[in-house]
């Protein structure tokens, strides 16, 4: 896993705007990159950790073969879409299908 305080993003072409990252995941792989850059804007310290912690396990989930859970908005394995209100909606958690499914590997 490589964290880095430098901002990721991407942009699916000219006619859609950048769409900030907070972490890839190879699906399945070994590895991953997580940015603090966008985790760490006009919180505390504490709250960047949480927010870390919880893309950490979410990329990690990539890497053991997770796509994005559409079961439970609480889920871990939820596509934050951009924003870092998913991040922080999220519990610390992986809903019964997607630890069924890293169990099953």
């Amino acid at each position: 896993m490589i964290i880095t305080e430098k901002d990721i993003a991407y942009r699916k072409s000219n006619q859609y705007p950048e769409w900030g990252i907070f972490g890839l995941g190879l699906r399945p792989g070994k590895t991953s990159v997580i940015s603090t850059f966008r985790l760490k804007s006009k919180v505390t310290t504490q709250i960047m950790l949480v927010r870390l912690k919880k893309v950490a396990l979410h990329e990690i989930g990539h890497n053991l073969g997770l796509e994005h859970c559409t079961e439970n908005k609480e889920c871990m394995m939820n596509d934050a879409d951009g924003t870092i209100k998913q991040v922080d909606r999220e519990k610390i958690w992986f809903c019964s299908k997607c630890m069924a499914l890293i169990c099953k590997n």
